[in-house]
């Protein structure tokens, strides 16, 4: 954004009234004392020191008060759309009891929010809410849809069980009430959602999630189930993803979740405790149990907690990023930190830099711990 300079001379003006208005009083003072006792030269000297500080002062303080103008009319059309009501009233189609909150989108414009009195609850939607809710921007039915809002009661919402006390998110859409997109659980809950094979048959699933956990609905599957903590394993093809580990899903595929047992993902073999991330139903990274095994794979020996990034759409090394406690020997230089590789196929070499884990000679010269090298490094000029 640009901002003239006229704007900051003009407001360098404004913050200087508290000393030009005292200088302007006192020269103003001492040209009229000076004419008084007829003197000449410190009437003179007085008269243009006037003239020349009152245009100055003139600018500061017309600034400064079509500054507090605006400022006063902000705050006019704020009270105006954010305002307690005295009396219950409808605001599209929403009951507001007496003494709530009401914030609206410009004067007398559409219902953007609702806080009733402190102790009370809104009744809405066949469930109780405190705090403020708020409501989507578009207005599809006969009343406005809540984007969020807190509930005070344990409500069944969508045929999600959820918990009072808890922050709940919708959906808005084009019917008339807004959908559950996620709350926290307040019992174990079986959910559906529709599941694809790489062949594109799709199929029906239910997944148990655990109480106490958020859980989250797809945006663009009504009510399918988008993430939540599992509460017994749930198998995907070869893959089984853990209890008590998150579960996520995008698109009828899964994105992402923990291993329960030993699984393939891409051109390696991962362990139990891995996480593991899909894109488009293709292995995109993982990362190592912190408590888990080493594991031999890329022809390196990746040591526990190593997150692993693929090229896009390539089962191809990215990068490593391994604990600073720990190290990989990528071309007989022990490495940690982040470790990148080179996904272009013409390479000779696919690795790019890394940070040295302790002093090492590369190519030649002795370099300190900590310092990154690279590819070029690598070989003595």
């Amino acid at each position: 954004m640009h901002i003239p300079v006229w704007f900051f001379l003009l407001l360098l003006l404004t913050a200087a009234l508290p000393v030009t208005t005292p200088g302007l009083i006192g020269f103003g003072v001492g040209w009229v004392v000076a004419r008084r006792r007829v003197r000449a030269g410190g009437a003179r000297a007085f008269k243009w020191c006037t003239l020349v500080l009152a245009p100055f002062w003139l600018a500061g303080a017309a600034f400064g008060g079509w500054w507090i103008s605006v400022n006063m009319a902000d705050d006019a059309k704020r009270a105006r759309m954010h305002y307690q009501v005295k009396e219950a009233t409808v605001i599209d189609g929403v009951d507001i009891p007496a003494g709530a909150w009401v914030s609206r989108d410009g004067d007398n414009g559409p219902l953007r929010g609702v806080e009733p009195p402190k102790g009370t609850t809104l009744a809405l939607d066949g469930a109780t809410w405190r705090g403020e809710v708020r409501f989507a921007s578009s207005f599809n039915g006969p009343r406005r849809q809540i984007s969020y809002a807190f509930l005070a009661a344990d409500a069944v919402i969508d045929g999600i069980p959820c918990r009072g006390e808890e922050r709940v998110d919708f959906t808005s859409n084009d019917r008339a009430a807004e959908e559950l997109w996620s709350c926290t659980l307040s019992r174990e809950q079986t959910v559906d959602a529709t599941i694809e094979d790489p062949t594109g048959a799709s199929r029906v699933q239910s997944f148990a999630c655990r109480a106490g956990m958020e859980i989250e609905m797809q945006t663009d599957r009504r009510r399918e189930l988008g993430k939540c903590t599992l509460a017994a394993p749930a198998t995907f093809g070869g893959v089984t993803c853990a209890e008590g580990a998150e579960l996520k899903m995008v698109t009828a595929r899964l994105n992402a979740c923990t291993l329960a047992k030993q699984a393939r993902f891409g051109p390696i073999d991962l362990p139990a405790g891995s996480f593991v991330n899909y894109v488009a139903a293709k292995p995109s990274w993982f990362r190592l149990s912190p408590t888990g095994p080493a594991l031999d794979g890329f022809g390196l020996s990746l040591p526990p907690g190593t997150y692993v990034k693929f090229c896009f759409h390539a089962e191809k090394l990215e990068s490593l990023t391994v604990d600073r406690a720990a190290y990989v020997t990528v071309a007989e230089l022990k490495l940690t930190g982040e470790i990148e590789f080179d996904c272009d196929q013409s390479q000779s070499s696919p690795f790019r830099s890394g940070t040295l884990f302790d002093d090492s000679i590369v190519g030649g010269k002795q370099r300190q711990r900590g310092e990154v090298v690279s590819q070029e490094d690598l070989s003595p000029k």
